[in-house]
């Protein structure tokens, strides 16, 4: 059997993993199988549809990417859906592409959740979990109802009548039983009228009056309290005939409690969130679709917690639940007229406002909801400070439909965390060009990382007191078609959010590296820099993919220096120091860049591995002359001087300001005093003609 498609022999239950990376496989079969699943795995949706076919044991659940050769994700989803219904199959979407639209292609196509890549394998496996969990109980309540309504066809049903004239109820030992009146057959009408709730009496007589004035059917359902036991549904059914003179009902009663206990188990696992109680996602929709009239005013509002993410690292999942189901509760209690509020997804919840009279309206939610999530959350010994986004989408002034409404929504929301956070923003026409744009430029994106339209440029970085070319920063560049060069901070954040920054970040690595070992054959012996994502460190794989590249390359280790950020580092300090660790012990330098624009903390500082610090051009530029605001940068490079570390300073444009630099005791000048970014062959021309000395 190949390495594609076999799968463990262990006696878990079969999971089907199709992906046409066949790391994303092999991680999949790795991490589930230690969880005890058996795995099977296909590259492609048509392998996985032939291997699911073929299968006598049946997977009982599909990881599947959406991006494949032959078959992609959607089309492999739609068809193992007409295999299976619902969440008899649970299949689990995996993707790098984060935006709505996509995940709402693979709802769409009949997935029931999805997980992002680059993919937190410990994450998975607890959501493979919880859905084989969901899964057991809906076959579990799929099962009750099938013996219960087995149950109807075959089990003698209680009998009885009911005497209208006399208000005499005779009654079949089973009805006895069923009433907790084991040993009798009698009882008046107004006993048995007495075990009903007020509500259910009065509907009661109403089915009674119409079954002698109308057909004769006789058809009620109503709740049964009895003295020291749970409450009970019982469902009657009979037809009224006068016998003699007097009207009589004759039918039958039968305790339904299972079924429809089981109806509203599965009704609330389709329509709520389990964590919150609030409406899910799919109510939320069915909600909006129903009530939205285009002659009335109306809202919607995505309020998204920041840095969730940083809270579940840190803290667990456990606690970041804690947190979703306080902010559920305080969301809840805002709740007036008609208003729905839902948790939409993952640390997203949603704000139906049906009616609106004026827009300050809706600012005076958004700003009661903004000071609410703001309210310290006390979970255990925890004082948690937090903050959130708020999009807000305008019907029928912005957008016409219910998908236009929310996907207003869910823009101005991202607009709002572009622009740090606590805070809310409104969807506009304008907001939508970005959008569209936004998508689009997407897509050219994904098309730039295969059809490789990158290019990396070197910025030279000086030695102060030699002026001696000792290293570059590597700084990327997309060669658009038509766009032309597109620099870093175009492109840089959309790759964060959609993940693709993984790819264009490896690609980096090993072009540089491949670079600097030429350079190094020529006799450019010079520090190759190379900045990092957040998303690398976070790569378990990552320190492996610094040391193949220095392999493949044929690079000294040495001469790599890696940067990090200060807000990078800090974001998981733990993990950070851990992967520095491992990338050290590999004979890599590294970096922190833009220090001083974050947290500027020496605790931290003091615990991470760094050979060199780089200084912020932020605390460059103010420089003058006379060396006035000089003082920050002073105070950075005496600091890293207590520290051990080599100091580089960026953004160098004058004279004056190198002067100052030189003066303080800076080691490197980086920037346009010297040097812009070159292309490897610009600077191979400016190191050659200088013999790397730049006086």
């Amino acid at each position: 059997m190949s390495q594609k498609n076999r799968s463990t022999q262990s006696t878990g239950e079969l999971i089907l993993v199709v992906d046409d990376d066949e790391h994303i496989r092999r991680g999949a079969a790795l991490h589930l199988e230690s969880a005890g699943y058996r795995i099977l795995q296909a590259s492609n949706g048509q392998e996985a549809l032939t291997l699911f076919d073929e299968s006598k044991n049946k997977p009982v659940m599909v990881l599947l990417d959406m991006v494949m050769p032959v078959l992609n994700g959607y089309e492999t989803c739609r068809h193992l859906r007409q295999r299976v219904q619902g969440l008899r199959l649970p299949i689990l979407i995996l993707t790098g592409l984060n935006d709505e639209s996509t995940v709402d292609l693979a709802f769409q196509a009949g997935a029931t959740d999805f997980a992002s890549k680059p993919i937190n394998w410990a994450v998975l496996v607890q959501r493979v979990r919880y859905a084989l969990r969901d899964r057991e109980m809906y076959l579990e309540l799929e099962q009750k109802e099938k013996r219960l309504s087995h149950a109807q066809r075959i089990a003698k049903l209680g009998y009885g009548q009911i005497n209208l004239s006399t208000g005499i109820i005779d009654f079949s030992p089973e009805i006895a039983e069923m009433l907790g009146m084991e040993g009798r057959s009698v009882m008046n009408s107004q006993d048995f009228f007495d075990l009903l709730e007020p509500s259910d009496q009065a509907l009661m007589q109403q089915a009674l009056d119409d079954a002698i004035t109308g057909s004769g059917q006789y058809l009620f359902e109503h709740h049964l309290q009895l003295p020291d036991q749970p409450e009970k549904v019982i469902l009657q059914q009979g037809e009224a005939k006068q016998v003699d003179g007097e009207w009589l009902i004759i039918g039958t009663l039968q305790d339904i409690t299972e079924r429809v206990q089981a109806e509203e188990m599965i009704y609330f696992h389709t329509y709520y969130d389990p964590l919150s109680d609030l409406p899910n996602r799919i109510l939320f929709e069915k909600q909006l679709n129903e009530q939205l009239r285009h002659d009335e005013l109306q809202a919607v509002l995505f309020v998204g917690l920041d840095r969730f993410k940083a809270v579940n690292d840190s803290l667990g999942h456990t606690r970041g639940d804690l947190l979703l189901k306080e902010m559920a509760t305080r969301f809840s209690a805002l709740q007036r007229d008609a208003m729905i509020v839902a948790r939409f997804a993952g640390n997203i919840f949603s704000i139906y406002l049906p009616k609106v009279g004026t827009v300050e309206e809706v600012d005076d939610l958004a700003q009661s909801l903004l000071e609410i999530v703001a309210i310290p959350v006390v979970i255990g010994e925890l004082n948690l400070g937090m903050s959130a986004s708020i999009g807000i989408a305008l019907y029928p002034l912005e957008v016409e439909s219910v998908e236009r409404l929310l996907l207003g929504a869910d823009t101005a929301l991202n607009l709002a965390k572009q622009h740090g956070g606590a805070q809310y923003r409104y969807f506009s026409s304008e907001l939508d060009g970005l959008a569209q744009e936004r998508l689009l430029m997407e897509q050219e994106l994904r098309e730039a990382i295969k059809s490789e339209q990158f290019e990396l440029y070197y910025q030279p970085q000086i030695d102060a007191r030699s002026q001696e070319i000792v290293g570059v920063e590597a700084l990327i560049r997309w060669n658009h078609p038509s766009r032309g060069v597109v620099l870093p901070f175009k492109f840089i954040p959309l790759s964060e959010e959609t993940g693709m920054i993984i790819p264009i970040g490896e690609w980096v690595l090993n072009t540089a590296c491949q670079q600097a070992k030429r350079w190094v054959d020529k006799g450019i012996n010079i520090r190759m820099g190379v900045n990092l994502s957040v998303k690398q460190l976070q790569l378990e794989s990552f320190p492996a993919l610094v040391a193949s590249a220095l392999e493949a390359s044929g690079l000294p280790p040495e001469q790599l220096d890696l940067e990090v950020t200060e807000s990078m580092a800090i974001s998981d300090l733990k993990n950070t120091i851990s992967v520095l660790e491992q990338i050290r012990e590999l004979g890599v330098l590294t970096s922190m860049d833009d220090f001083g624009t974050g947290y500027s903390s020496l605790s931290y500082l003091q615990q991470l591995p760094l050979c060199t610090m780089k200084i912020d051009r932020a605390f460059i530029k103010d420089i003058d002359d006379e060396g006035n605001n000089a003082e920050i940068a002073k105070t950075i490079i005496d600091l890293s001087r207590n520290l051990g570390l080599h100091v580089i300073a960026e953004g160098i444009e004058t004279r004056s300001q190198f002067e100052q630099l030189l003066m303080h005791g800076c080691d490197e000048i980086q920037g346009f005093y010297f040097s812009k970014p070159l292309t490897a062959a610009e600077f191979e021309a400016l190191y050659e003609q200088t013999q790397g000395r730049l006086v």
